[in-house]
C-alpha cells in the first residue's frame, strides 16, 4: 500500500480477525501492509474497542439503503 494511503475499513477488519491467529509480521506479508500500519490499528482496536473510521461506515451504509428504495 502506498505511502500515507488510509487503510479501508475492510482492510482494518481483516487485521483484527488475523491478529487471533497470525503474528503481525505475517500480518503485514498476506496483506500487503506495513508493521507500523497495522500495529497502529491493532493499538486503536485495544484502545477504543473498534477500528479507526468506524464512526462513518453507518453514513455510508445509510446512504446506500437510501438508494434501494
Amino acid at each position: 500500500m502506498g505511502q500515507g494511503q488510509k487503510i479501508s475499513s475492510e482492510m482494518q477488519q481483516a487485521i483484527i480477525w488475523l491478529s487471533q491467529v497470525l503474528n503481525i509480521d505475517q500480518i503485514a506479508i498476506s496483506l500487503n501492509l506495513s508493521t507500523y500500519s497495522i500495529r497502529q490499528v491493532l493499538l486503536y482496536f485495544q484502545t477504543h474497542g473498534t477500528i479507526p473510521n468506524a464512526e462513518e461506515q453507518p453514513a455510508q451504509d445509510d446512504c446506500k439503503g437510501n438508494s434501494k428504495t
